[in-house]
Parts: C-alpha cells; sequence; structure tokens
C-alpha cells in the first residue's frame, strides 16, 4: 500500500472558548487524498504533492487514534501518466 493513492477519513480535534453546551460540541470528520508515504503505530503520513523525480511533499501527519479509515484508491502510477491503476481496495483501522 506504500505510495498507494490513498483517500483517509479522520476526526478533527475541535476546541471552543464560548458558550457552547458539551451536547453541541462535535469533532468534525474529514477526507483527504493523496500517496501513501509513511506509516508506523502512532501516525500516517500523506503526500499531497509528488514531484517529477519522484520526492513527495506537503506532507499531512495524522494521528493514529484519529484515522478512521484508509482506501486505497489505485498504485498512484495513474497520477502520474505512468500507467492504469489497481483495484480499489477499502481497509479499516483497527482503534485500540
Amino acid at each position: 500500500m506504500r505510495n498507494s493513492l490513498v483517500k483517509v477519513l479522520w476526526r478533527d480535534i475541535i476546541g471552543t472558548a464560548g458558550w457552547e453546551k458539551a451536547e453541541d460540541v462535535e469533532p468534525p470528520i474529514f477526507e483527504s487524498i493523496g500517496w501513501l508515504v509513511q506509516k508506523n503505530r502512532h501516525t500516517i503520513k500523506v503526500a499531497t504533492t509528488k514531484d517529477e523525480k519522484g520526492h513527495y511533499f506537503a506532507i499531512h501527519a495524522f494521528p493514529r487514534g484519529c484515522v478512521l479509515g484508509i482506501e486505497e484508491l489505485g498504485d498512484g502510477k495513474e497520477a502520474d501518466g505512468k500507467g492504469e491503476g489497481g483495484k480499489k481496495k477499502t481497509r479499516r483501522i483497527k482503534r485500540r
């Protein structure tokens, strides 16, 4: 899955400084798309930019506890014009 094009489903952290009641405050859920460049026990890193030499930039580092799931969109080659992508795979991250 490394360097595959992926969609990361993640829950953000939110803080308030006003008069909001606890039941009115919920962490939002977002989707981010990019190349999976690194994954370990604590962090999942996705790059949104890749140069012609294959170097990755614009890294988003997600704490693993915030990640709800990762969907593989392809092998990333279709994005750089070098071939057709693989089959679409969905993988859920186990929560501790």
